[in-house]
């Protein structure tokens, strides 16, 4: 049970920071886009 446990609970991390990541990679590339404009 406690192994179980650890895997989906390391598979939930591994996917927030994923999502957390693909987050913080959209804001750069928008701040990109924004000095180009500017």
């Amino acid at each position: 049970l406690g192994l179980e446990y650890a895997k989906n609970l390391k598979k939930k991390i591994n996917a927030r920071k994923a999502k957390i990541e693909k987050h913080e990679a959209k804001i750069k590339s928008l701040k990109k886009k924004l000095k180009k404009a500017a």
